[in-house]
């Protein structure tokens, strides 16, 4: 179809473009294996393994402590205690559950394997979205998390500082000569294909989304800081120039990839750029030159011009900590404000995405979650997927606010923070949200890991791979909302 070269790279081997067109087979995982009775299963004990090595190793089950191998000798001798049938679309299903948290299922006829998130959002008819990144799903153990999303959030891999990366500034210069005809493509659908563009890191992880039956969601048209190309930020283009080349990049994303993007961030987390007016440079980038809302409107409309079927989003953080709407109002009020305006100007959004970065000692509170999540659906919009993570490290980082609770209070950082994932999981959920949603993928791939923040451990995995209490916690309140 012209998308692809003659070979592609593709996490370092070569990968044969036809071969890719067998995309069913491409990237699949093993089949489950195993005996269909729980009693025989070797892989029983893994699961087991798993959920008490989350727990130090040692759980309570009514009322007797085990480890993980009397655990599974007591399922074994008694797997009819352990099991619960439930309806998961449209069809009765064996779970395996202990404590109340799902651990393998059994589907009529199939073995038993590994209960994923995935099974659970499928039956709940909502989107469970995690970041998949180029250079990260080379990797197994990150590829086998993944299989507990049915949503893949592109984060680095199509930036303007990726796609554009190798543009010149005579390439923005030929661009701008050359706008009339260029845009006459555009709007034919096509857009020219003599620039250097790079997707050699989006293309493989649209094959993977589509090898997996994901859907995806794009991050992001409207972005600052490193975001934005150097050929740009140094060009000393006019304003007219700026919106041409921003309504370029945005085309450009679009028209290549579309079909394959169920929601486009249209705006990433410029409301707080707008507020942070001093130092900001190539954060607020855009917020300078073009105006936050004239510049959000600007990439809504060349979206929904293109790519009318798919679903616009705007993305903001820190907003459903309760001590950020008590001490800077102004942040809650901005970017409400922000969104009357676009709807006020008629302009195409569909729905939210808040961040959800939290610190374990200052936990957001679920009545101010909820009501500040109320206030989003009231507009007409609808909630999409949080990029959740539960921050464990006990030094206050910069961007967050003094601890509301004290270390001491914390007397089990990993429990606390399994505690906030269930409660931020549950009260979207109580809000009607079609999706849920998590930042990290584990504690190994975290941007704030390689940021050098390797105690902040913020996601539903360790650093081995291993599911935490969190991922436990978020499980058990999936399992609780089914019929």
């Amino acid at each position: 179809d012209g998308l692809f070269p003659a070979q592609t790279v593709w996490l370092g081997a070569w990968v044969n473009p036809q071969a890719a067109l067998h995309i069913d087979s491409f990237l699949a995982e093993e089949a489950p294996s195993g005996k269909a009775t729980l009693e025989d299963i070797p892989d029983l004990d893994a699961w087991v393994e798993d959920y008490v090595h989350a727990y130090g190793d040692r759980v309570t089950i009514d009322g007797v402590e085990r480890d993980a191998n009397s655990l599974t000798e007591a399922i074994r001798k008694n797997s009819g205690g352990f099991i619960q049938t439930k309806s998961m679309n449209g069809k009765e299903v064996a779970i395996l559950v202990v404590n109340g948290t799902p651990l393998a299922i059994q589907n009529s006829g199939e073995p038993w394997r590994k209960i994923t998130g995935r099974d659970l959002a499928d039956a709940l008819l909502i989107d469970l979205a995690m970041p998949g990144l180029y250079s990260d799903i080379a990797d197994p153990a990150n590829r086998d998390i993944l299989t507990n999303a049915n949503m893949l959030t592109f984060t680095n891999d199509l930036l303007m500082n990726v796609v554009f990366k190798d543009f010149t500034a005579e390439d923005w210069r030929s661009v701008l000569d050359d706008w009339d005809s260029i845009q006459a493509e555009f709007n034919a659908g096509t857009f020219p294909t003599d620039y250097p563009y790079y997707w050699d890191q989006a293309d493989p992880v649209f094959l993977f989304a589509k090898a997996h039956h994901m859907k995806v969601r794009a991050q992001t048209l409207l972005c600052s800081g490193d975001c934005i190309p150097d050929s740009v930020y140094n060009g000393n283009f006019s304003k007219e120039e700026i919106k041409k080349i921003l309504e370029f990049t945005t085309s450009v994303t679009v028209l290549r990839n579309k079909g394959k993007v169920d929601e486009w961030t249209i705006e990433n987390e410029q409301v707080i750029a707008d507020l942070n007016k001093v130092g900001n440079e190539k954060y607020g980038y855009w917020v300078r030159e073009l105006g936050l809302v004239d510049a959000t409107e600007l990439v809504a409309r060349t979206v929904k011009n293109l790519d009318p079927e798919s679903k616009l989003i705007v993305v903001e953080a820190f907003l459903v900590e309760d001590q950020v709407g008590t001490q800077e109002p102004e942040f809650r009020q901005a970017f409400f404000a922000y969104l009357d305006e676009l709807q006020k100007r008629g302009v195409p959004l569909d729905g939210v995405d808040l961040e959800n970065g939290v610190w374990v000692y200052n936990p957001p509170r679920a009545d101010f979650e909820k009501q500040f999540l109320e206030q989003i659906t009231a507009r007409g919009l609808y909630l999409s997927a949080p990029e959740t993570i539960v921050v464990l490290t006990p030094d206050r980082l910069p961007f967050w606010y003094e601890p509301v609770l004290k270390t001491a209070e914390v007397t089990d950082p990993f429990m606390s923070q399994a505690e906030v994932f269930s409660q931020i999981t549950q009260t979207y959920l109580d809000v009607g949200a079609r999706a849920i949603g998590f930042g990290d993928v584990g504690d190994k791939w975290s941007w704030m890991n390689y940021s050098g923040a390797t105690d902040a451990n913020p996601s539903l995995f360790d650093d081995d791979a291993r599911p935490k209490q969190a991922y436990y916690a978020v499980m058990k309140v999936l399992y609780d909302h089914l019929p």
